[in-house]
């Protein structure tokens, strides 16, 4: 079995960002690489069916797609690549109604709430391009193994006691899954699943910590979000983070354009000794016009955006989607922490001209711009960045 995804990217494709897809082009932006085709031998079927036998919300990504993204990463086009990595898959996704074209944005080897904040805007800014408005994300946190298996502890129990009053699909489903029949429970309405446990009541404090990062870098970005307790995710693999963006339309109300979660755990289901971090989306978009006509493709980058402390990784999302839409190419390792992991990068590549944001910048809204060959420097506003790099490519 090969798992439908596309063919791996050249890295001199990286800064050419201007295809005539433009959901693949907000992707390509934000870093994102073509994934390679894997090959699913019978030790991935096995694990595939065990995992399907626990799917919930068939909103989120199926579980062959994200055992394809995690044997991607193994390969070596991927692995000769700067990690951590984002890739790109897609496919089809059809029903009675209508057929839409599904697209899977992963991050995969970091554990840091970054991942999350840059897979939602990546979403969010491709949903826009693709002229959807009024979006919101629902969110959640499940937590790990452990928090995990006490919350659905403490609920098993709440619903064994409450059996007789949810309504009767909810208890058939109960006897299956009981996170799936919570869900059941608050999507009709059953009064009794207001009052049932939560799960981040039981996350432990790096849990906790980390869901309230992910929070503060969708209110640095002004995303419109809700905390929505009956998101279990993907019930065969999905932990931590766990979220959905919605469409309001006048028409057909609110409609689910998006799903995704973090998937920690899969990698040691599937036989690897450690956990991988990793975690995604999946995107419910139109077909691909084909009346679109060939964008032109932009120039190479001259630019390579450095953060340096949390304050500025909150705005380097900002940054980096203002330079976007005013169509200048960029270049960036946001995922990475260290100075001299993202100085090695720009090095090694040789971009003209380091962007570098610290605390203080962050807190002035600033960013400093250094010519690399002169080690000349100059202090630029945000709002006047995307101006004054046209300027000087």
């Amino acid at each position: 079995m090969k798992a439908q995804l596309a063919k791996p990217s050249k890295s001199s494709e990286k800064h050419a960002c201007a295809t005539a897809d433009p959901a693949y082009n907000v992707a390509c932006y934000y870093g994102c690489h073509i994934a390679p085709r894997v090959h699913m031998d019978k030790h991935d079927l096995a694990s595939i069916k065990s995992i399907k036998a626990l799917e919930g919300d068939d909103m989120f990504s199926p579980a062959e797609d994200k055992v394809a993204v995690i044997k991607a990463v193994r390969t070596e086009s991927i692995q000769s690549l700067p990690q951590p990595i984002t890739l790109w898959t897609e496919g089809t996704y059809a029903n009675k109604k209508s057929k839409k074209r599904i697209v899977n944005v992963d991050i995969v080897g970091t554990d840091k709430s970054i991942a999350e904040a840059t897979i939602i805007q990546t979403a969010i800014s491709i949903l826009k391009e693709e002229g959807l408005k009024d979006l919101c994300v629902h969110i959640n946190s499940i937590g790990g193994r452990d928090t995990i298996a006490r919350f659905q502890k403490e609920i098993t129990n709440y619903y064994r006691k409450n059996i007789s009053v949810i309504s009767p699909s909810c208890r058939q489903i109960f006897k299956k899954d009981v996170l799936t029949a919570h869900t059941c429970a608050i999507e009709e309405g059953d009064e009794i699943a207001t009052k049932a446990p939560q799960s981040i009541s039981y996350l432990n404090e790096a849990g906790r910590a980390h869901f309230q990062e992910v929070l503060e870098f969708l209110e640095t970005l002004k995303i419109d979000y809700r905390v929505s307790n009956s998101l279990v995710g993907h019930r065969g693999y999905s932990s931590e983070t766990v979220f959905m963006i919605t469409c309001a339309d006048a028409k057909s109300g609110e409609s689910i354009v998006a799903a995704g979660s973090r998937y920690d755990g899969l990698a040691k289901k599937l036989g690897d000794r450690k956990d991988i971090p990793a975690v995604g989306i999946t995107l419910y978009l139109p077909p691909l016009s084909k009346t679109k006509q060939p964008i032109k493709p932009l120039k190479k980058s001259k630019f390579f955006f450095i953060q340096i402390g949390f304050e500025a990784k909150l705005k380097s999302l900002e940054v980096i989607e203002i330079l976007r839409k005013a169509k200048v190419p960029l270049y960036q390792s946001i995922s990475r922490d260290k100075l001299s992991a993202q100085l090695s990068i720009a090095e090694h590549e040789q971009f003209p001209y380091v962007i570098l944001m610290g605390q203080k910048e962050a807190f002035d809204n600033t960013v400093i711009v250094r010519d690399s060959s002169t080690r000349s420097q100059n202090t630029v506003p945000v709002p006047e960045l995307a101006s004054y790099l046209k300027q000087i490519s």
